[in-house]
């Protein structure tokens, strides 16, 4: 992996295929939008990808809780132009669209996050930060076309983006972004609580959230053992899950790190039961030498 810069905005190249697959990361999702303005980056996704050419670049966007990404895979020149040409359609979004995209959305329905890990980031943040989530990915209502673009040139700018290139080295690429600042994010104030919370909502999961106020590698690993002991008890030999799967968010003071579990239809009990027997079990006793060998060959 090697860094460059291409017009202020920081590129990381990794040598690949003749077929390069590339990724514009902004660092905005639904976490730096209000309940009022819920789906606002959305739109502005589709706006962009509505703007571009058709082609058949195999090409996509999304938004979810912290970033947005424009991606692309094909042949270095197609991709080139379409990040080009991501960044001028934001630099010029196309608002008359704005109430065509919104019926898209509407179509589209996407909640934006895992839906336990909105549920344990709202019971923890409420509506702010990445707690905003448990609202759903959201339709946009009433937004004016001064409130799209004031957030378009506020997060969509050269200082708050990064693009991570597998391929060949590009040629000729440039990256046409607005100058802008990059935003720093109010730090969301938990819940105040003395012990664990168990609480319930509208997901058919389970999830076990834990707060770490630091990088802490140890805990990630115990996490990874925590997730293989769950996965083996609620799927392989008790059958009542199909997926086990974790995921992490930095809220700014914290690193919040969510277990999420799903559960055949009135089971929902029974893993919870698990889950946290699980967890206790392993902050009692540790884990085996066995079962961190396994989860730092996981990482390696």
């Amino acid at each position: 992996m090697q860094r460059i810069d291409v017009d202020g905005v920081p590129v990381f190249t990794a040598p690949g295929p003749e077929r390069v697959s590339a990724a514009l990361v902004f660092g905005v999702g639904i976490r730096d939008e209000t309940y009022a303005t819920l789906g606002i980056t959305h739109l502005v996704e589709h706006l962009v990808m509505g703007a571009l050419p058709k082609s058949h670049l195999e090409c996509n966007a999304m938004v979810d809780v912290a970033t947005t990404s424009f991606m692309a895979t094909g042949r270095p020149e197609a991709v080139v132009a379409f990040l080009e040409q991501v960044c001028r359609a934001l630099a010029d979004l196309p608002t008359h669209r704005i109430a065509l995209e919104t019926g898209v959305l509407q179509a589209e329905n996407c909640p934006g996050a895992h839906p336990t890990a909105a549920v344990l980031w709202g019971a923890r943040l409420r509506l702010a930060g990445p707690g905003l989530a448990v609202a759903g990915g959201g339709v946009p209502g009433v937004l004016t076309e001064r409130q799209v673009l004031e957030h378009a040139r506020r997060w969509f700018v050269r200082r708050n983006a990064a693009l991570v290139w597998h391929g060949p080295r590009p040629e000729g690429l440039r990256l046409p972004l607005g100058e802008g600042w990059r935003t720093v994010r109010p730090v969301p104030r938990p819940r105040p609580q003395t012990g664990p919370v168990w609480t319930t909502g509208p997901t058919a999961g389970v999830g076990l959230l834990v707060r770490s106020e630091q990088d802490d590698p140890a805990l990630d690993v115990a996490l990874d053992v925590l997730e293989e002991r769950v996965r083996d008890l609620a799927r392989h030999q008790r059958g009542l899950s199909y997926c086990v799967e974790s995921v992490s968010v930095d809220t700014g003071d914290a690193r919040e790190l969510a277990l999420l579990v799903d559960a055949r239809e009135d089971q929902e009990a029974a893993v919870a039961r698990l889950v946290w027997d699980a967890y206790r079990g392993l902050a009692e006793c540790g884990p085996t030498w066995a079962e961190v060998a396994h989860a730092v060959a996981g990482r390696m």
